[in-house]
């Protein structure tokens, strides 16, 4: 038995972001892209 991700749509995190249900970790949220560097993900 291996290990799944759940495959949620993405406005149901932002729906769970928005109401509190999920939040993101504290070592995630201080976390800043270098100008241009998030396009490569």
């Amino acid at each position: 038995m291996g290990f799944q991700t759940p495959q949620h749509n993405i406005t149901k995190y932002l729906e769970w972001t928005t109401s509190g249900s999920i939040q993101l970790p504290d070592f995630q949220r201080s976390y800043r892209w270098k100008d241009g560097a998030s396009g490569s993900c």
